[in-house]
């Protein structure tokens, strides 16, 4: 697949996938909490692979779990506990989900009946030994191949009480106990030995234990979860990932891109969550170095990230990447490499040195966070060709189709500046050279109002603004150039919407150009006085109004092709030089 350089930002709403992550926690409770009668629903479950083969091996593990309807964020309705299995040995194949084969241990341990459960190459190559440890300290018959799948088990004998697991290789282990505890006698205490990989998933399998009526709690070492599944909600409602975010959140930091993305919760217990903040470090020039224990699944966005600042980014807590999909590590490098970008691994991360990437070809080896990360380096820098992308169908099915969204709505382009700048054929020339529709906003209002000299003579300039001001919110809207009238800033209220919807170019001109051009011109005096004498009076008290809203301020006494030539420059310059602003989802 190639990816083409995104060639001006975008603005866009996306609508995210339900994380996968929350998800799978919810679907194991929904299927031991409706053992007891309850039935729960699971809206916006993300039709991903690692969902659809959870919802596939609880079925074949014996519980009711179906999928209703078809759009992206379906619903999975589960009834539990229908039909055990018989004497015959049952294969639940996982594919590359490491979360769905550890989490179904720990519920084939609890459920009567005997299970393989297994996966593709790479998920064979994948550790289980702690896991495995673990549930047989609470009395299940299980076994591995020498600490990896496949992994045999007789269902049915589990206990509660307390257990140790090595959490350090991953955090899948400590949740999977934890997802089954509440159905155990007494309950569970998992003692975590190591500091756990991705920390903050441990707190998201509690906040999801919690909202099924169980108690649960992480404090320091331990992870405690009471006994008894409480009143199970009839419903669940599925976050929006933040792991889906990533790409976008990125890609607009380099793109200069709004990119709107409805349902990311601040305050959810994905840790991605964090990433907003590790993108404001990155914005930072010289070498810095980031901790990326809590948000591993980030880290091969945040390396695209560093390949367009100044200086040297080592990233590191990483060591557990190795065994994902693929060796992330590694990948990310030779990649990084291939697309020119000096990068070097470490024991437990990389270090990614600035630069200007080339055109490359990129193997995903099959893993989805590698191909979204070579999507945004692709359509950030000078392309790319990426092999294998259907991989990304493991977690966000439609990312590409998402990321062809981007390109067929480009960021509205505003101009600002004083009457007489040149700023009415600059946005001609420039809506030309973009192949995008131009409004001007004066000639908008002479279209409905007639002549401006002759409203303003008639009703006033406050009149005038704000008949301005309601045409100004009106043509600011994704795909266009707008060439705004020199007052218009001057309302608070555009200022506000310029900052949300628009890049603003400040055409800057001399105040002797402006004098004479106006000097020949049929516009209305603002103040009375004469053009020598209003101009420079107004240009004083309207420069700091426009230096503060620019994203780029244009040189004064510039043709008008050097303008456009300077402005198509500044929307391809990556990251795009222009002051960062929140925007609301």
């Amino acid at each position: 697949m190639h990816i083409a350089p995104l060639e001006l930002p975008a603005d866009t709403v996306l609508r995210l996938p339900g994380s996968k992550s929350h998800a799978n926690r919810a679907l194991v409770l929904a299927a031991l909490g409706a053992r007891a009668g309850r039935r729960v629903l699971i809206e916006g479950a993300p039709p991903a692979d690692d969902v659809r083969l959870m919802v596939r091996n609880l079925g074949r593990l014996g519980y009711r779990a179906r999928w209703q309807g078809t759009g992206p964020n379906a619903t999975v309705a589960v009834d539990g506990l229908h039909a055990r299995p018989g004497a015959e040995e049952v294969e639940l194949d996982c594919g590359l989900a490491g979360t769905t084969l550890r989490f179904l241990c720990a519920v084939a341990a609890l459920t009567p009946g005997r299970f393989v459960l297994t996966g593709d190459a790479r998920m064979r190559e994948r550790p289980s030994g702690p896991l495995v440890a673990a549930l047989r300290a609470l009395g299940a018959r299980v076994e591995d191949r020498h600490g990896f799948p496949p992994i045999r088990i007789e269902g049915g004998a589990l206990r509660g009480g307390e257990v140790r697991v090595g959490a350090a290789l991953s955090s899948q282990f400590a949740s999977a106990l934890a997802l089954v505890g509440a159905a155990l006698p007494g309950g569970l205490r998992v003692q975590l030995d190591g500091r756990p990989a991705s920390l903050p998933y441990l707190e998201l399998t509690c906040a999801t234990l919690r909202a099924f009526g169980v108690a649960a709690q992480l404090d320091g070492p331990w992870l405690t979860v009471a006994e008894g599944l409480g009143d199970a909600p009839a419903s669940v409602a599925v976050e929006a990932d933040w792991s889906a975010a990533g790409p976008w959140l990125t890609l607009a930091r380099l793109t200069g891109s709004r990119i709107a993305m409805p349902g990311l919760d601040p305050a959810s217990a994905q840790g991605d969550r964090a990433l907003p903040g590790l993108l404001d470090a990155l914005d930072a020039p010289g070498d810095l170095a980031l901790d990326l224990r809590d948000l591993p699944d980030q880290a091969m966005n945040l390396a695209v990230r560093a390949v367009f600042r100044g200086g040297a980014t080592r990233l590191s807590g990483l060591a557990n990447l190795r065994l994902k999909e693929c060796d992330r590590l590694a990948a990310t490098v030779a990649g990084l490499r291939a697309a020119g970008i000096a990068a070097d691994e470490t024991a437990d991360g990389f270090v990614v040195h600035g630069g200007r990437p080339r055109h490359a070809r990129l193997d995903t080896l099959g893993d989805h966070r590698m191909a979204i990360a070579w999507a945004v380096l692709g359509a950030s820098g000078a392309g790319a060709t990426i092999d294998h992308p259907g991989c990304v169908a493991k977690s966000y099915p439609w990312f590409f189709d998402d990321l062809a969204a981007l390109r067929s709505s480009p960021r509205c382009i505003a101009l600002c500046g004083m009457r007489g700048a040149g700023k009415s054929a600059l946005a001609t020339a420039l809506g030309a050279a973009l192949g995008l529709p131009v409004i001007d906003t004066d000639r908008a209002f002479e279209a409905e109002r007639g002549p401006l000299d002759a409203f303003v003579r008639a009703h006033g300039w406050p009149a005038f603004r704000a008949v301005e001001e309601r045409i100004v919110a009106a043509a600011l809207q994704p795909g266009r150039v707008v060439a705004l009238g020199g007052g218009a800033l001057e309302a608070a209220a555009t200022r506000a919407r310029l900052g949300e919807r628009a890049l603003v170019v400040w055409v800057r001109e001399d105040a002797g150009t402006l004098i004479a051009r106006l000097q020949h011109g049929d516009r209305p005096s603002l103040t009375g006085a004469p053009p020598d004498v209003e101009v420079p009076a107004v240009l004083a008290r309207r420069e700091p109004i426009f230096a503060a809203a620019a994203d780029l301020a244009l040189a004064p006494g510039t043709d008008l092709a050097a303008r456009v030539a300077a402005v198509r420059a500044w929307l391809q310059a990556r990251p795009l030089p222009h002051r960062p602003r929140r925007m609301p989802s």
